[in-house]
């Protein structure tokens, strides 16, 4: 999905998916009441030098990808909630890096 010679950039077209994986708006969210970058397609971070992306939905549900690593998750739920639950597969994806 954000390699730029991927598929998803192959359908796109070079130009829209440079817009869709790049960060275009920096700022203090207000839903979140945190500082957050977003492309035009997710939130993106640098953490220790590891660029991260992803998107939480409704009811606690949510994906997100380290793409230098490889891997991506997703965590769906049926129900109402927080994303603890989806934080929980996140740490434990990532506890072997």
């Amino acid at each position: 999905m954000i390699r730029p010679d991927g598929r998803v950039a192959d359908r796109l077209g070079h130009d829209t998916w440079r817009a869709y994986v790049e960060p275009a708006a920096t700022g203090h969210d207000l839903v979140l009441d945190r500082p957050v970058t977003w492309t035009l397609g997710f939130q993106v971070s640098d953490e220790d030098g590891r660029t991260e992306l992803g998107m939480g939905g409704a009811g606690g549900c949510s994906a997100w990808g380290e793409p230098g690593a490889g891997y991506g998750a997703a965590f769906v739920t049926r129900t109402l909630g927080g994303h603890d639950r989806g934080e929980l597969v996140w740490e434990t994806v990532v506890a072997d890096r």
